[in-house]
């Protein structure tokens, strides 16, 4: 979404509005603020407008589905995917705790040339891929339900079947059931840990994967929790470039009345 973002107004912690990029595309109105607001919590100024480069709605979109039941062939089928310059629309992989996971390939455009790449897909996908006229049951969907511990996990493309086998490896140590979903071509998944977990399980599953997230070359975020599981970590974890960050806060609100200690570092 943030690389759609071209123009943005927002109120600055003195009470000043400023305004940066526009509603075109071709713009040089001013640094590049959207970037820095996306993601920014609301701790560097309140966005009162935000404007998006849209696209036309494609004339199809397909789906080609094949199971992956391990890490190795996740990984396997997903680099055939991105390395066959065939421009997948998204590439998704689906993991629950009680089944065999998922990849599903998203192709949109005219029926002629989506026709062909969903052969061609089929094709390189090999045996138990599927073409399909709708999206998955989970396509788009967190693999969480209310109550339970949200976890995002950002991870380099190679580097996923080491952030698949460290969950599969934490769900079999500490007993707790864990699904992942997101989208793998772009190395972001989100994972699911029942909410009814022990806090100190989740706490010590969680410092594992931190402390081993530079295999995969990622991040670990707590994004929601019951509130006994939060009092037991830090939800943000070890951030890069954290000094830099709260500089940045000090500049757009040096007073921290901004949404504080909500970001990580207690920004």
């Amino acid at each position: 979404m943030r690389d759609l973002l071209i123009g943005i107004t927002v109120v600055r912690a003195d009470g000043v509005v400023a305004k940066a990029g526009g509603k075109v595309v071709k713009n040089v109105a001013g640094y590049d603020l959207g970037k820095l607001f996306a993601g920014s919590w609301g701790t560097l100024g309140l966005v009162t407008e935000a404007v998006f480069r849209l696209h036309p709605l494609p004339a199809l979109a397909r789906w080609v589905v094949v199971p992956v039941d391990s890490a190795g062939i996740a990984y396997e089928r997903l680099r055939r995917v991105l390395h066959a310059q065939l421009v997948p629309n998204a590439v998704e992989l689906d993991r629950p705790h009680d089944a065999t996971g998922t990849l599903a390939v998203l192709v949109e455009g005219i029926p002629q040339g989506a026709a062909g790449r969903v052969e061609k897909f089929l094709d390189l996908l090999g045996d138990g891929a599927e073409p399909c006229d709708a999206a998955p049951r989970w396509w788009g969907r967190a693999p969480w339900q209310r109550g339970d511990v949200a976890l995002r996990l950002t991870h380099q493309v190679t580097g996923l079947p080491a952030l698949l086998n460290a969950l599969d490896e934490q769900a079999r140590r500490h007993r707790v059931p864990i699904s992942a979903r997101g989208s793998a071509g772009v190395g972001l998944l989100y994972a699911a840990v029942p909410g009814a977990a022990d806090p100190a399980v989740v706490a010590e599953l969680v410092q594992v994967l931190r402390d081993r997230s530079a295999t995969w070359g990622g991040d670990v975020v707590v994004l929601d929790a019951p509130p006994a599981v939060k009092a037991a970590l830090d939800p943000w974890g070890p951030v890069r470039g954290l000094s830099l960050m709260r500089r940045v806060k000090d500049q757009f609100d040096p007073e921290h009345r901004l949404a504080p200690g909500r970001f990580a570092g207690g920004i």
